[in-house]
């Protein structure tokens, strides 16, 4: 008779059936769809008993704590014999042993052996085997059934008989005590995952295995069978480990606004235009590649001064009148004068004013005060309007006004609508949002959807697109380092603006009509005018307006790895840059970025000669053992954008200048867009490039979604956030990769919605 036994999917727990003939087969999950290979079952030692049939198991809890000594020692003896876990036997000398299947069904039980496998009820608990100490049934003595003492967890088996021996013969040599390239050592490395460092660090693993990247392609690799089981079992741990670590919403950090929210948040207010250039303002500090960060957004003694001076600017601007006519910025504040000054006056005036500046109701205590200060101002003989100056002026400078006051825990109404607001306009909420604030209705299902979409629509959304854009894809630094004039004379502002707003105005195509966001890897469209087409050898393009343009092979455009924005801030002005381009790709497009070169490391000297190309530059430089654990996978990635120059032209050679004793001359070398990465995978060309982008669509979406939430929140996304944004991400890869609706769903999440 065939033994059957249960065992379960690691990925959703669900339990099944198999048979000894069934060892080995490969199958799909029809609850979760991760891969499966059918285990054997885990022998280990039983009391001794005559045959017997088993209907049903309980807990067993053991009589002393000596146990995990020996389950230690059994595991070192597993891993040094080399003998797989999932099929250990044990003889004993002094007593004969039986077999006990731990199933529902009943069966018949041979003697001499004992099979244990993953329990399926819940209540049961999976440990270690024991090899000494005594076993005593599980059920009462009078029934012949007999159990083994512990059960093997399915995670733990799977680890020590899989996933160790694993990295020990695949990782270790290159993350061990020896030796930690990316400074990563897995043998310090807690498999329980108990704690933030070890959950972050076994993620990078996983994302890691999942792409190929490890182990490198030029190292011993393990079965597609084997990966793919350590890979799983890495998923559910890390899933579980997030789900036990407690709850923290310790992100509590008041965020000031930047400098762009705060003079689009004056301008809303108060009706007036600030140029934080000319008011000296300092440069907003950054992390994780945007100036949102609560973190970074520090306030100092200077720039407290600061926002006393431009306060008072501010408002002495607001109140002042042309002769006999208010300004539109005085009235917005004084609205219909009437004929006497009173206190009422004042109240009627700054309670308005102070709960849109304060983003939520002013306290009545606070108010108070507002009010104090005009009437104490008009006590000392100066005016009505010099009164509510001052107290304006209070307003500008209060930490209410400052910062993003949020609580720790779910967002309230107010604070769900500040969020919202500079999250998509980089400003202050409208009366729209704060009437729903006010009636509780902002945070019921539905309206944020709503409202969400309606904020897309308004041109304050513009905000959103050139800020997003020109930090995620780097283009605000377009022109920060000027091409050479010798070899690029007809570069000038009107195509450096051009180059900007390509890349802004696509984002601005895919958002509005909710494309693909695979586009920004692959589009046979782009947004040009005339100036810009004619930079890309594009005919039938007029005027100086831009439009939506088609694409063909032949232009060898598409995606924003053509855009002359990117390749041109990826250049030095003098030639284009393989390193910089693949380090942007994979920190703007994959989310991966490799780690700062290390110390004592020379740059690459560019071979004044003429008489190499930069691949045989960086070949030299690979040489070095410190820089080509990351330039193996930096550089190809680059090579694939070598077609286009420093300003994004067009190449199929490079025009290298030997310089000589007679003079100088032009050596045009062909050049090889080619590349190999360390998983194996083979390009030709920007076009192969691309393709193998968009294999790893999952990867692209990742990184744009932790890099959206990272604007919208004004943090880092943590291990804490991996499950919703696991969500988000296959979520919208199921939804044609949708923008708009990506961005609909980040706003929905827990982690928008809690601080």
């Amino acid at each position: 008779m065939t033994n059957s036994f249960l065992f379960q999917c690691v990925g959703c727990g669900k339990s099944y059936q198999a048979s000894q003939t069934d060892i080995g087969r490969v199958i799909q999950c029809d609850h979760c769809s991760v891969q499966l290979t059918v285990p054997s079952p885990v022998y280990e030692k039983t009391a001794p008993a005559p045959t017997a049939t088993h209907q049903k198991t309980r807990r067993r809890v053991p009589r002393n704590k000596s146990s995990w000594v020996s389950s230690l020692l059994l595991i070192c003896i597993i891993v040094v014999a080399s003998i797989p876990l999932s099929i250990f036997l044990l003889t004993s000398e002094q007593q004969p042993e039986t077999i006990a299947l731990v199933t529902q069904d009943t069966k018949t039980i041979p003697e001499n052996k004992s099979i244990v496998v993953a329990a399926t009820e819940p209540e049961i608990i999976a440990q270690p085997v024991s090899l000494v100490e005594p076993v005593e049934p599980l059920i009462p003595e009078a029934s012949p059934a007999m159990l083994p003492t512990k059960i093997i967890s399915e995670q733990e088996s799977i680890y020590v008989s899989t996933v160790f021996p694993l990295l020990e013969s695949h990782c270790i040599n290159c993350h061990g005590p020896a030796k930690q390239e990316s400074e990563l050592q897995l043998d310090k490395l807690d498999p329980e995952m108990m704690d933030e460092h070890s959950i972050e660090a076994w993620q990078e693993v996983v994302d890691r295995m999942s792409i190929g990247e490890m182990p490198p392609v030029d190292s011993a690799q393990p079965t597609a069978e084997q990966r793919q089981l350590v890979i799983n079992w890495l998923y559910v741990k890390l899933k579980t480990a997030r789900e036990n670590l407690p709850g923290n919403f310790g992100h509590v950090v008041l965020r000031r606004l930047n400098r762009a929210e705060y003079a689009n948040t004056i301008r809303e207010l108060l009706g007036i235009e600030i140029d934080t250039n000319k008011a000296s303002f300092p440069e907003d500090s950054e992390a994780f590649g945007f100036d949102t960060i609560g973190n970074e957004l520090v306030v100092s003694p200077a720039l407290l001064e600061k926002y006393l001076s431009v306060a008072q600017q501010i408002t002495q601007q607001a109140i002042v009148t042309n002769g006999s006519s208010p300004t539109a910025s005085h009235l917005r504040i004084f609205g219909e004068e009437p004929e006497s000054k009173y206190q009422n006056y004042a109240q009627d005036i700054l309670q308005p004013l102070a709960s849109r500046a304060f983003r939520r109701p002013v306290d009545p205590k606070k108010l108070d005060r507002l009010v104090n200060l005009v009437l104490l101002k008009m006590d000392k003989g100066k005016s009505f309007e010099e009164g509510i100056q001052l107290a304006i002026q209070a307003i500008l400078c209060s930490p209410q006004f400052i910062y993003m006051i949020e609580e720790p825990g779910h967002l309230d109404d107010y604070a769900l609508a500040t969020r919202l607001s500079y999250f998509l306009w980089s400003s202050m909420p409208d009366d729209e949002l704060l009437r729903l604030a006010h009636l509780g209705k902002l945070s019921e299902p539905g309206q944020l959807e709503r409202q969400a979409l309606r904020m897309l629509e308004d041109p304050r959304a513009n905000s959103f697109t050139e800020r997003f854009v020109g930090q995620w894809l780097g283009t605000r630094e377009v022109g920060v380092m000027q091409p050479d004039k010798e070899l690029f004379p007809a570069y000038d502002k009107d195509l450096e603006n051009a180059m900007r707003l390509e890349t802004k105005l696509f984002f601005a195509e895919i958002l509005n009509n909710n494309l693909s966001a695979l586009n920004f890897i692959d589009s046979d469209f782009t947004m040009l005018n005339e100036r810009l087409a004619k930079h890309y050898r594009i005919t039938g393009v007029r005027g100086p307006d831009f439009q939506r343009v088609s694409l063909t092979p032949k232009h060898h455009r598409g995606g924003v790895l053509t855009h002359a924005s990117v390749l041109s801030i990826t250049s030095d002005g003098v030639r284009s840059s393989p390193v910089v381009r693949g380090v942007w790709i994979l920190d703007t497009l994959l989310g991966s970025p490799p780690p700062p070169p290390p110390a004592n490391v020379p740059d690459i000297e560019p071979d004044t000669r003429g008489a190499k190309t930069i691949r045989e530059e960086l070949a030299k430089h690979r040489t070095i053992s410190s820089c080509n654990t990351c330039h193996q996978k930096i550089d190809p990635l680059g090579f694939a954008l070598e077609n286009y120059d420093p300003v994004g032209r067009w190449r199929v050679t490079y025009k290298n200048i030997q310089k000589g004793t007679k003079g100088s001359r032009v050596i045009r070398v062909p050049i090889d867009a080619s590349g190999e990465m360390p998983s194996g995978e083979h390009f030709s060309n920007c076009e192969d490039l691309k393709q193998m982008l968009m294999d790893r669509k999952q990867e692209f979406i990742r990184c744009l979604t932790e890099k959206l939430m990272t604007y919208a929140i004004g943090r880092g996304i943590n291990y804490e956030d991996q499950q919703d944004v696991d969500l988000l991400v296959n979520q919208t890869v199921e939804n044609d990769s949708k923008l708009r609706d990506l961005i609909v769903s980040i706003i929905q999440s827990p982690p928008f919605q809690t601080k």
